[in-house]
């Protein structure tokens, strides 16, 4: 049972039993520069961003003048499992997957996890070369290079460790709710608010004083305690070598190094910090309800929808223009100031050296670094760039609710469950083709048709990033035509949750109406084109949306005079005949996997034409830079064609043959993406096309 509570820091959580969870996202990142430790130089780069629990069912409360993002767990065990994607370096296993594990390989395309668990996978948290991920049930898993003992158990090894393999905690810690990866240290968040630090303990970033300034594994998983804490931990956050925890009253604490003041207190330098001390934000007019951590550099959001910042400002990202461009300690946390009319912060994420802020307006903003385009401007820059930038997502369906960051990588959820990606592109971690190394515009994430994602854990060094998806989402994308005065039939799918499922929608015709089993029927009876939305609903509550439909309902076709004149489009607009066109540019079923393709050289299908006409389908592959709209180079491979003729409205087979290139070009492949575009010339009238993008499977 789902309880919603409300606690002094004004931040809405969800229980179910004892489980409690906010989302949170933390981050840090790796730019090398050099120090002197112990009397030796060593290399001191940073760690690493997770994103707390799932937002599956994201609930949006307004908490004083600030909007803050609750989220409720799972589904209970027995529901149909939420999935783990992974991209990017696979060298340490840190993907969990066997691809290109071993090897500088990238892999760019979001490949499917396996975990082992009894529960849907709902957060997931990404290190220097390690990754961690946690299930609704409680359990924790990590997979990738365990050298400090990072995954949580003894096995100290620095070989791949790519299958995701469980930590190993004491009898009786109970269940987790949230877990945080540093360069190569670990954090876990019980679901009594209990903290657990495993892996290295160098600068105190466990929270316990066990080899602290020692170069040592510490695989065994042991509480912290935080002196003075008002109540449990409710959101955790690693950094590069310190560590950061929020209680449910609003208190700050900060643990680790703390080189550049990212403990928020003047006791800089190498020493150990390994007591967790509160950190105090000067003037702040509401309790902490969000913190990140980044390389070297914190960043905390009060109730109010103030930002605070201190730490490592080499870049700007700060957010001011104290000490850029140098090696320089700020420990006095700062206001960063978010132009007003965007409303106050209500979420933050952490790169090495840049910095994302949303806003309760669903506006984001971007600063610090942005050699490679990680501030989602639409150009790469070098240099500080201190100042707040707004970042605008093109093609977004819905507001931002959800943001991370990885080194120098980006990502963006939007409410409909797209993920938006952009910055440094070298390993693939952005999980868009390697072709691109630089992507400074928010880009579209592929993953396959209806999935949806929830949160996201992107790697310290641009290696590796997590997404985990909605556990329900609505497939249906398109709906067939109907017309006046005919009966109409047709179904809606979802997939995830716990069935049967509960149908509802908005925009049908008149005429038509949706049975809580989602099969669409009636007669129309008005010609026009309607915009249609899907809503399905799980037995315990859980729901999930459609994207804007369009259903077109064509006029009743009129008695034609003696001899059976052709009937025309006159009466159809041009939306009406490309909307469905675009309805039924689909590639599905066996025939339209490769192998099939590449033995039949030709894939069949039906088409309903509105009026008499000309039908055209061509199927291209599109090379970095290419597009259909205008001559460019390179251009399009021209992968298979068809065409069929209409003479009056009805319904026709027609066949899309592989062209020779086309055949020889898909014989490389195990997968595809292929655009497709529709032509159809009314009879009489100038044609009117759509496009659409698919990917084709072995």
């Amino acid at each position: 049972m789902l309880v919603a509570t409300e606690t002094q820091a004004g931040v809405v959580l969800l229980r179910e039993d004892h489980i409690q969870t906010t989302i949170s996202t933390d981050g840090g990142g790796d730019r090398h520069h050099w120090r002197k430790f112990g009397g030796k130089m060593q290399a001191d780069g940073n760690p690493r961003i997770s994103c707390g629990k799932s937002s599956r069912r994201r609930i949006a409360a307004v908490v004083g003048s600030a909007l803050v993002f609750a989220l409720a767990l799972a589904a209970p065990v027995g529901a149909s499992t939420g999935q783990l994607y992974a991209f990017g370096s696979n060298k340490y296993g840190q993907l969990g997957i066997a691809a290109n594990s071993g090897t500088e390989a990238p892999t760019a395309t979001p490949t499917l996890v396996t975990v082992p668990a009894s529960s849907p996978v709902v957060g997931a948290a990404a290190g220097g070369l390690h990754s961690l991920v946690v299930t609704a049930a409680g359990e924790v898993f990590g997979f990738g290079w365990n050298g400090y003992g990072q995954l949580g158990n003894i096995d100290k090894t620095q070989e791949v460790n790519a299958s995701p393999r469980p930590a190993e905690f004491a009898a009786g810690t109970g269940s987790f709710a949230h877990v945080a990866a540093g360069r190569f240290f670990s954090l876990a968040l019980s679901s009594a608010g209990i903290i657990y630090g495993f892996g290295e303990n160098q600068f105190g970033q466990l929270g316990t004083t066990t080899n602290n300034g020692k170069p040592d594994a510490n695989p065994v998983p042991e509480s912290v305690t935080l002196p003075g804490a008002g109540g449990p931990v409710v959101q955790i956050a690693a950094g590069g070598g310190f560590s950061l925890a929020r209680t449910s009253t609003g208190q700050l604490y900060a643990f680790g190094e703390n080189f550049a003041g990212e403990l928020g207190n003047a006791n800089t330098g190498n020493q150990p910090n390994p007591v967790p001390t509160q950190v105090i934000l000067p003037n702040a007019t509401g309790p902490v309800v969000q913190m990140a951590a980044g390389a070297e550099f914190t960043l905390a959001v009060t109730s109010t929808g103030q930002l605070y910042a201190f730490g490592d400002n080499f870049a700007g990202q700060l957010g001011n223009a104290v000490n850029n461009s140098k090696f320089v300690p700020n420990p006095t946390p700062t206001l960063v100031p978010i132009p007003a009319a965007s409303g106050g912060v209500v979420q933050v994420a952490t790169g090495y050296d840049f910095s994302l802020a949303l806003t309760s307006s669903g506006q984001l903003y971007a600063f610090g670094d942005n050699n490679t385009g990680q501030l989602g401007i639409g150009a790469v820059t070098s240099g500080p760039s201190p100042k707040p930038a707004l970042v605008t997502v093109p093609g977004a369906t819905g507001p931002i609710v959800q943001v991370a960051a990885g080194s120098s990588e980006a990502f963006a959820i939007t409410a409909s469950g797209q993920l938006f990606a952009w910055g440094s592109n070298g390993s693939g971690a952005l999980g868009l083709p390697v072709t691109t190394k630089e992507t400074p515009t928010p880009t579209l994430v592929s993953f396959p048709f209806g999935t949806t994602i929830d949160t996201v854990g992107a790697g310290p060094r641009g290696s590796q990033t997590l997404a985990v998806t909605a556990e329900l989402a609505v497939l249906t994308s398109t709906l067939p035509a109907g017309k006046v005065g005919d009966a109409y039939s047709a179904s809606a799918a979802a997939a995830g949750g716990l069935g049967p499922y509960a149908w509802s929608a908005t925009g049908l015709p008149a005429g038509l109406s949706i049975n809580g089993s989602g099969q669409i029927t009636g007669t129309p009876t008005a010609a026009g084109t309607s915009t249609v939305t899907l809503r399905a609903a799980d037995v315990f509550g859980l729901s999930a949306s459609s994207a804007a439909i369009p259903l077109t309902i064509v006029p009743a076709v009129a008695s034609g005079p003696p001899g059976g004149a052709i009937p025309t489009a006159r009466t159809l607009t041009a939306a009406q005949i490309r909307a469905n066109l675009l309805s039924q540019l689909n590639v599905s079923g066996k025939a339209a996997k490769l192998a099939a393709l590449l033995k039949s050289k030709s894939f069949s299908s039906s088409f309903t034409a509105l009026s008499a006409g000309t039908l055209t389908i061509n199927w291209y592959f599109l090379p970095a830079g290419a597009h259909l709209s205008r001559k460019a180079k390179p251009k399009p491979l021209l992968l298979a064609s068809g065409n069929v003729g209409f003479k009056a409205p009805g319904k026709k087979k027609v066949t899309v043959k592989l062209s020779g290139k086309g055949l020889s070009f898909l014989r490389r492949k195990q997968s595809v993406k292929i655009t497709i575009k529709g032509s159809f010339t009314p009879t009489g009238q100038k044609a009117i096309t759509a496009t659409k993008t698919l990917k084709l499977k072995r």
